[in-house]
Parts: structure tokens; C-alpha cells; sequence
């Protein structure tokens, strides 16, 4: 039960802190439990039909967390922002996958 309520936070948490600080908490070799933790959950078609992306979350959380998110200035972030940046609606051929979507069922 406590991992329902928790997951969905961690997965707006993923998504900001790559946007804004290119802090990859999906990198298997740093964080290999908390990458199995996701990757079982993304194995749930429950869990795939309501995933969201890190698109949709590096625009969502910021406000909610108010004045907390400041951009750092570093290639990783750049290079995390432009990756993600360019899964916007209207440019759906970019070739970078976002991590869990491999496994989870197609979305409209």
C-alpha cells in the first residue's frame, strides 16, 4: 500500500530532478534497487495505463513545489532538458525513449 502512494511522487520527483539538475536517479549502476523497484512497476498494466512521462512532470511539479526548483547550469542538465524537451507533442519522431516506456502498453 505504502508503494501506491509513493510511486507517483517518485516518478514527478525522477522527472524534475533530470530536467532541472541532470541527477539521473534511473541510473541502474548508482541506484540499482530503486531501478528494479520501478522497473516491477512498469511490468503492471495498471501501473503503464496511468504513467505519465517527463515531459508532462518537468512542467507539472515546478509550481507545485513553488520557488524550490532552480535550474543548474551544468552539460549534464542541458543535455537531460534537450532530451526531454524534445518529446513534445510536436515532435513525436524524436529517438530518445524515455526509460519505462519500452516495457509499458502503447499510448495514444
Amino acid at each position: 500500500l505504502a508503494d501506491i502512494r509513493f510511486v507517483p511522487m517518485l516518478e514527478r520527483q525522477i522527472s524534475s530532478l533530470l530536467y532541472f539538475k541532470g541527477y539521473d536517479v534511473r541510473d541502474e549502476e548508482e541506484w540499482p534497487h530503486i531501478c528494479r523497484w520501478l522497473a516491477a512497476w512498469e511490468a503492471r498494466p495498471s501501473y503503464a495505463a496511468t504513467k505519465s512521462d517527463h515531459y508532462t512532470h518537468s512542467r507539472s511539479l515546478p509550481p507545485q513545489l513553488s520557488g524550490g526548483c532552480s535550474v543548474e547550469d551544468t552539460p549534464e542538465r542541458e543535455a537531460a532538458a534537450a532530451r526531454i524537451d524534445s518529446l513534445s507533442a510536436g515532435n513525436c519522431s524524436s529517438p530518445w525513449r524515455e526509460p519505462g516506456w519500452d516495457r509499458s502498453a502503447p499510448h495514444a
